[in-house]
């Protein structure tokens, strides 16, 4: 929604499905529209379809439906994160957004991925708020590259783990 106003000025409304449907000739689905098997997705895997008039973006959690809008913003409307916050985004204007014909299945290639970007904690910033502020806005912009992390996968600093000599 604010990708798509910042380039076009048009504004999406965001409304359930049942209301969508009866008031809207052309909708966006995001998440879990029906018809679609989300189960058979694995981690970071999303589709993006066009069915009819509609645009289907879905994906399981964490982030499957997320990363498929992210998706769409980088490969079609061409915009770009270039660091954390809104003076790094780079949004080009458009007068039309179309997206036709398209049928994906995506998935990651990495499946786990991260950064500790204020691993540290908030020792040596101005103020909590300022800190938090700033670990949101680079979060939010490693979700747009597609960083996500799998818990699951033990990862630990090779040098300092005590149980590893090297």
């Amino acid at each position: 929604q604010y990708h798509v106003e910042k380039a076009s000025g048009a504004y999406l409304e965001i409304m359930n499905p049942e209301a969508a449907s009866k008031t809207m000739l052309d909708k966006i689905y995001i998440d879990k529209p029906d018809g679609f098997d989300i189960d058979a997705l694995g981690r970071n895997e999303f589709y993006i379809k066009n069915v009819g008039r509609d645009l289907v973006l879905a994906g399981q959690k964490p982030q499957g439906a997320e990363e498929g809008v992210y998706y769409l913003l980088d490969k079609v409307m061409g915009v770009r994160w270039i660091w954390p916050g809104e003076l790094g985004e780079v949004i080009p204007k458009r007068h039309t957004i179309s997206i036709n014909g398209m049928d994906l299945k995506f998935k990651q290639p990495i499946t786990s991925s991260r950064i500790h970007p204020s691993f540290a904690g908030k020792s040596g910033w101005q103020s909590e708020e300022v800190w938090k502020a700033f670990t949101a806005a680079t979060y939010k912009w490693l979700d747009r590259h597609g960083f996500s992390w799998d818990s699951s996968i033990r990862s630990q600093h090779s040098f300092t783990h005590p149980g590893w000599k090297y």
